[in-house]
């Protein structure tokens, strides 16, 4: 049986972006992600908010790394307007035990 990689034809979808790059917060591990197409609205707010918890993020052509340790935020966190990053967070902070007001 031939694996096909669905990927080449059915990209993944803004909350699953969203996720991976959340998820980072609650690992010291470096977290890859490879994106090819152009990055919503949604995702790009997902990765703006990254530094302000002492995240570092980096761009080689189509992969991301994300690399640091997660620390409380000590400014404002600006989801725009994405629900799924507003409750992924806020979980997360939960999760780390960060009181965010």
């Amino acid at each position: 049986m031939k694996i096909v990689d669905l990927t080449k034809f059915i990209p993944p979808d803004k909350s699953d972006l969203i996720r991976q790059f959340l998820f980072s917060l609650i690992t010291v591990e470096k977290v890859e992600v490879d994106y090819r197409e152009k990055l919503p609205l949604d995702i790009i707010s997902a990765l703006n908010i990254l530094p302000l918890f002492g995240k570092t993020v980096a761009k080689k052509k189509t992969k991301f790394t994300i690399t640091g340790p997660a620390v409380k935020p000590k400014a404002a966190i600006n989801c725009e307007n994405s629900a799924t990053l507003l409750h992924l967070l806020m979980g997360i902070c939960i999760l780390k035990g960060w009181k965010l007001l």
